[in-house]
C-alpha cells in the first residue's frame, strides 16, 4: 500500500514496522487484491442492480480494512459486514480499532447513519466528540467482538456451525439477502471434512442470493509444490485439505458437491493476464523495477480463485470469473452449472481453459526439489500465505552466467483475433532478441533437445534440471594483430579485464 499498488489508508495502524518486500511479493499481493476486488465489485453492483442491500461474510479476516476503506472513500457504509478469526486476532483487531480513532470515528459515523444517538458511556475521553459513542456500537476487546448496525467482529471456530451461526445472527444477516463469503487462504488449513462441511452449511444458508470466493494454494504435486507444501509444514501451518483439492477442477467439483449451483475456478497467473482490469495492472508494474518473471509466473501457477454461486433467482446471473479473450481456444468453458437431473454440465457463463494456462506448456517438475528456494511472507493474523520467493542456487535472475534458452511451446502462443501472451521471461527468457554476440569470446549455441530443455550453469560447469542439454562449446578468438599497412598505427595494450567481453 504505500508504494501504491493499492490504496489502503488504515492498514498502517495494524503494521507494527514497515518491512521492505521485494518487487515479487508485492506484485502478488496486487494480484491477488485486485482479483478479489473485482469479484466484489461486480458481487456489489449485482445487489445495487436488484435494489437488494448487501452483506458480506469474510471468514479468517485477520486485519482486513476493506469496509473501513470503502465507508471512508463512499462516505456511507456499502455493505453489512461480518468478520470472523481466531479470537487472539479479533482481540487485538478490536482493541485497535477502539484505540485509533481514524478507525473508531468510521464506526461512529456508520452508526448514526442507522439513526443511533450518540452516548458517552464507557468511552475512554468521553469530553472528546470524536470518541463519542452511538449506543448501538460496542467494542469489547477482551472477548475480541465488535458489535455495530454494519460492522460486526467476532472470534468463531469454523468448525463449530453453531458459533457461525449465531454470529451471523448477532450480526443482523439476513440469509434471503445478496452475500458474499470471502475465504482467502482459510479453509485449506482445515481438515478436508471440516473445509467441507463449512461449504455445504453456507450453501443450505444462502440459498437465494450467495457467492463464495475462495483463495488458496493449488498443484502440490509438482517440484515447486511439494516444496511450498513442505515449507508451511515447517513453520507450524499445514495445508490440510490440499490434497482433497489439488487441482482447479477438484475446487469446482468441490463447490457443486457442497450445493452451490455453479462453479468456476482459475489459477492467478490466469487471473492476472485476463481478469485483472489491464489499466491497473499496467500502472502496477511501472512502480518498480522487476526481473523475476519465472518465480512469479511459478507462483502464480500455484494459487488460485475459486467461486461457487447460489443464484435462485438470476440476482447473480453475471457474476463469475469471466475472462478476457485473449489466449484461450475453443475448448474454453466457463465453470460447471449442476443440472437439474443433477448431472454436473459445463456452463457457457465464464472461461475455464483447458490445456495449458498461459499459452505456453511450463512443467516446473523439471526442477528438482533442492533446486528451489522458498522463502515464506505471511500474514501473522491468520497465517495467510502472503507470497512465496522462489530462486535457485542463489543465481538471481538477469545474472549474464546463465543462458538464454528459448522455451518452446507445444501450441501456438495465442489464437485468430487475439494477441499471443506475452513472453515468459527468466531463465530461457532474459531477451526478447538474441544479445549481440561477444567481441573476444562466443559461445556456440547448445543442441535443442525436446521442448522443455534443462537450464545450464555455465559458470560452474554444471547443469540444472532434467533436460539433455550439454555444457556449450568454447571457442576463443585470437584479437587480430596490426598487419603491415596499417603497423603504423598506435594499438593500445590488450586489457586484463574480460568485463566487456563476456
Amino acid at each position: 500500500a504505500t508504494l501504491g499498488y493499492y490504496k489502503d489508508d488504515f492498514i498502517k495502524y495494524f503494521v507494527r514496522k514497515h518491512t521492505r518486500r521485494s518487487p515479487l511479493i508485492n506484485r502478488g499481493y496486487f494480484s491477488r487484491y485486485s482479483a478479489i476486488s473485482k469479484v466484489f465489485r461486480e458481487f456489489l453492483a449485482a445487489a445495487e442492480a436488484a435494489g437488494l442491500p448487501a452483506q458480506v461474510l469474510c471468514l479468517g479476516a485477520g486485519f482486513d480494512t476493506r469496509w473501513f476503506q470503502m465507508l471512508s472513500e463512499n462516505g456511507k457504509p456499502m455493505y453489512k459486514c461480518l468478520e470472523v478469526d481466531f479470537i487472539e486476532v479479533t482481540q487485538r483487531k478490536a482493541s485497535i480499532i477502539k484505540r485509533e480513532p481514524a478507525l473508531s470515528s468510521l464506526l461512529i459515523k456508520s452508526a448514526c447513519v442507522d439513526g443511533a444517538t450518540l452516548s458517552t458511556e464507557g468511552v475512554p475521553n468521553s469530553s472528546s466528540a470524536s470518541s463519542t459513542y452511538p449506543t448501538n456500537v460496542h467494542i469489547d476487546p477482551n472477548h475480541g467482538e465488535i458489535f455495530s448496525p454494519f460492522y460486526t467482529l467476532m472470534a468463531v471456530d469454523l468448525r463449530k456451525a453453531d458459533k457461525l451461526d449465531a454470529a451471523m445472527e448477532k450480526a443482523g444477516f439476513d440469509f434471503s439477502m445478496p452475500t458474499l463469503i470471502l475465504s482467502e487462504c482459510v479453509l485449506i488449513y482445515l481438515e478436508a471434512s471440516h473445509a467441507s462441511a463449512v461449504l455445504s452449511h453456507l450453501a443450505q444458508k444462502f440459498h437465494r442470493a450467495a457467492a463464495v470466493a475462495i483463495y488458496e494454494q493449488v498443484k502440490p504435486d509438482d517440484a515447486f509444490g511439494r516444496q511450498m507444501v513442505l515449507n508451511l509444514e515447517l513453520r507450524g501451518c499445514p495445508l490440510r485439505s490440499l490434497s482433497a483439492v489439488p487441482t482447479l477442477e477438484a475446487h469446482k467439483q468441490r463447490l457443486l458437491d457442497c450445493g452451490w449451483s455453479r462453479s468456476y475456478a482459475h489459477d492467478m497467473d490466469e487471473l492476472y493476464r485476463l481478469f485483472v482490469d489491464p489499466k491497473e495492472q499496467a500502472r502496477a508494474e511501472r512502480l518498480e523495477i522487476f526481473d523475476e518473471f519465472e518465480e512469479w509466473h511459478l507462483i502464480q501457477e500455484h494459487y488460485s480463485i475459486a467461486l461457487g454461486v447460489n443464484d435462485a433467482e438470476g440476482i447473480l446471473k453475471n457474476l463469475g470469473l469471466h475472462l478476457r479473450d485473449g489466449g484461450g481456444g475453443k475448448e474454453e468453458r466457463g465453470g460447471c452449472d449442476r443440472g437439474s437431473s443433477g448431472e454436473w454440465i459445463p456452463s457457457t457463463g465464464g472461461c475455464e481453459r483447458a490445456g495449458d494456462t498461459a499459452g505456453m506448456y511450463y512443467n516446473s517438475s523439471y526442477r528438482g526439489s533442492n533446486d528451489v528456494n522458498t522463502t515464506l511472507a505471511s500474514n501473522s493474523s491468520n497465517n495467510s500465505t502472503a507470497g512465496i520467493n522462489c530462486s535457485g542456487n542463489g543465481n538471481a535472475i538477469g545474472n549474464p552466467k546463465r543462458m538464454a534458452i528459448p522455451l518452446q511451446s507445444s501450441r501456438p502462443q495465442g489464437f485468430s483475433g487475439s494477441p499471443p501472451p506475452p513472453p515468459r521471461m527468466g531463465a530461457g527468457f532474459l531477451s526478447s532478441s538474441p544479445p549481440p554476440p561477444p567481441t573476444a569470446l562466443s559461445r556456440s549455441p547448445p543442441p535443442f533437445h525436446g521442448s522443455l530443455p534443462g537450464l545450464l550453469h555455465p559458470g560452474n560447469g554444471q547443469k540444472r534440471g532434467g533436460g539433455n542439454v550439454p555444457l556449450p562449446s568454447l571457442s576463443v578468438k585470437p584479437i587480430p594483430s596490426p598487419t603491415t599497412a596499417n603497423a603504423s598505427i598506435s594499438m593500445p595494450p590488450p586489457s586484463l579485464s574480460t568485463k566487456g567481453n563476456i
